[in-house]
């Protein structure tokens, strides 16, 4: 067993659901109603991208991106 971390990026849609994405692995995506459920969802895609890469004989990329992010949070201030 290999051990693989990347960076998941999550956004909130304007209907409310959550979209999730890899950046260092173009077209795995995925989505859930909740925050908690697109967490769930990424996992599961994630694995099988990378599962799939392995499978055939790809190579996986390294996740050279920045830093993981610690911690984030939005500010609203009125002036």
């Amino acid at each position: 067993m290999q051990i693989f971390t990347f960076r998941v990026e999550f956004e909130k849609e304007e209907d409310g659901r959550y979209s999730a994405y890899v950046p260092a692995l173009p077209g795995c995506h995925s989505w859930g109603a909740t925050l908690e459920e697109a967490r769930a969802n990424m996992a599961e895609a994630l694995r099988s991208h990378v599962a799939s890469l392995l499978d055939h004989g790809d190579s996986v990329p390294v996740d050279g991106s920045a830093p993981p992010v610690v911690h984030e949070e939005t500010f609203t201030v009125a002036v």
